[in-house]
Order: C-alpha cells, then sequence, then structure tokens
C-alpha cells in the first residue's frame, strides 16, 4: 500500500462522523490493513499537511519540522515534515482538493479540523491578526514514540 493509497484511506475514515475520536480512527485505519504506527502517523500528520493546504497562498508561515514529545519521560527528538512520505502524499492530495468542487473543499476543511494548527489560526483570526501575520511555531506531536526518529537503520542496512 502506497502512502498515496494510506492517505485517502485516512481521508475516508476521517470524514465519516462529524465527531472525531482519535483512538476509534487510529483503530480504524488499522482494521483496513494500516500498521498501528503507521496509523498513528496518518494522525498526526495529514491534518497538518491538510491545513498547510488550505492556507497555501494566504502566507500562513508554518515550520519544516516537528516535534515528538514523550510526557511520561520528557524524552524529544525532532524530525522534518518534507521527510515524511505520509505528509507529502496528503499535502498533494491537499493541494488537489482544494482546487476542486464545494465538497472537495468541505472535506478539506474537515480533515484540517482535526489539526491544532487550525485552531490557532482560527483563534488568531478571532482576536483580530490578519492571516498574513500568522507564524505557528512547530507541531509538537505527542502520539508517537520518541523512538520513531531516534531509532535509526545502520547505515549498512540502507536497502531495508
Amino acid at each position: 500500500m502506497t502512502p498515496a493509497d494510506k492517505v485517502r484511506i485516512f481521508v475516508q475514515q476521517a470524514t465519516r462522523h462529524s465527531e472525531v475520536n482519535r483512538d476509534r480512527l487510529v483503530n480504524a485505519l488499522i482494521d483496513k490493513g494500516i500498521s498501528p504506527l503507521d496509523a498513528e502517523c496518518l494522525l498526526a500528520f495529514v491534518p497538518i499537511a491538510f491545513t498547510q493546504g488550505l492556507f497555501e497562498g494566504f502566507d500562513v508561515r508554518f515550520q519544516p519540522g516537528y516535534e515528538i514529545r514523550d510526557p511520561q519521560t520528557g524524552g524529544s527528538a525532532k524530525g522534518l515534515l518534507q521527510k515524511e512520505p505520509l505528509f507529502i502524499a496528503a499535502r498533494r492530495l491537499a493541494a488537489k482538493m482544494v482546487k476542486g468542487d464545494e465538497l472537495a473543499c468541505k472535506i478539506v476543511m474537515q480533515v484540517a479540523g482535526l489539526s491544532p494548527e487550525l485552531d490557532m489560526i482560527n483563534q488568531k483570526v478571532r482576536k483580530g491578526t490578519a492571516v498574513a501575520d500568522i507564524e505557528l511555531t512547530e507541531p509538537v506531536l505527542s502520539r508517537l514514540p520518541v523512538e520513531y526518529l531516534t531509532k535509526r537503520k545502520p547505515w549498512w542496512k540502507f536497502w531495508r
């Protein structure tokens, strides 16, 4: 299954109900054959990508990176969104959908609504900040394990 296939499944599952329970969404993705780690990555990266797609051309400044933080151990690690295949696939899909019909745009809004970034943009706009003046901090993810970024493959196993 390609990253684009996984993103499409995520969008289908995330838009099935008006209220999304994150744990149920992850379980629904697993039921569709997506690994638990990929399900959590989809939950983390797709809403961010759709929010960025929604604000393409509006000069909102998004950070290129993200941080995974373990609230129990205090451990953390940083990564780049553009190195995440699921983020890249979601960003491409969002870019196509925002140029589509009203239903496609509604779906982008619904998926972006799962992102704290969209909530922050809305809060700032309600307080009178111009969209072009908004700069967001890097997303902090607490559902992904820190090992997702810190566990690297040995250089001699590049083919795996």
